[in-house]
């Protein structure tokens, strides 16, 4: 497919939009490169009555970052609901001419009339009529709504940068305390603890439930 040439930059260097998997960009184009080369039944604590949004406190810690021959290619953390991606844009280029497209089981993002960034299966499947994103301070932020409630992500694209066997089962973990939380409202579960190994959140006595 030809490529749609971009308007002349206003710099005498262009910006430099580079995943590790394209080491090589084309010459006199933006460049973007992308570095993509459990006991049966959990023991809890008791839960405690609750005093703040309980939702926000069983939220992810922190992002996981996926980092491929020293350079950061995305963040990410997830819900119950969602999978985020976060990723730092070039400077100096209009934000009308970065792009996203989310399909059921893949993602493209990268600036229009060039290689894309990011071009890679998604792990699991996700609804398209509600997954989106949006450009803010830089920094492009995809949504990826679950087609499976509950389900654990080890990784928004599939065979790559996924989180090691202990922080999968944190993750697991957590999203199993947020599965309780969101069917026990009166109760805070912040504060709950699992011995052994943590089940399925969305499988786990009889399923989730979801709307």
């Amino acid at each position: 497919m030809a490529s749609t040439p971009l308007p002349r930059p206003l710099h005498s260097h262009p910006p430099h939009f580079r995943s590790p998997l394209h080491p090589h960009p084309p010459e006199n184009r933006v460049a973007i490169i992308s570095p993509l080369p459990i006991s049966r039944h959990p023991v809890l604590a008791p839960p405690t009555l609750p005093n703040l949004d309980m939702a926000e406190k069983l939220g992810p810690e922190k992002r996981h970052a996926f980092v491929h021959n020293g350079q950061k290619v995305f963040e990410w953390d997830q819900t119950l609901d969602e999978v985020n991606m976060y990723i730092d844009l070039p400077k100096g280029v209009p934000t009308k001419l970065f792009h996203c497209t989310i399909q059921a089981t893949h993602v493209e993002v990268g600036i229009r009339g060039n290689p894309p960034y990011l071009n890679h299966d998604l792990t699991l499947p996700v609804k398209t009529d509600s997954s989106f994103w949006t450009i803010e301070d830089g920094e492009m932020h995809i949504t990826l709504q679950k087609r499976e409630k509950g389900k654990t992500w080890s990784s928004p694209i599939q065979g790559q940068g996924s989180l090691d066997p202990y922080a999968a089962d944190q993750e697991q973990k957590r999203l199993m305390l947020q599965r309780f939380q969101e069917e026990n409202p009166g109760f805070d579960f912040s504060q709950a603890q699992f011995t052994g190994t943590c089940p399925d959140p969305r499988t786990f006595m009889g399923g989730i439930r979801s709307d």
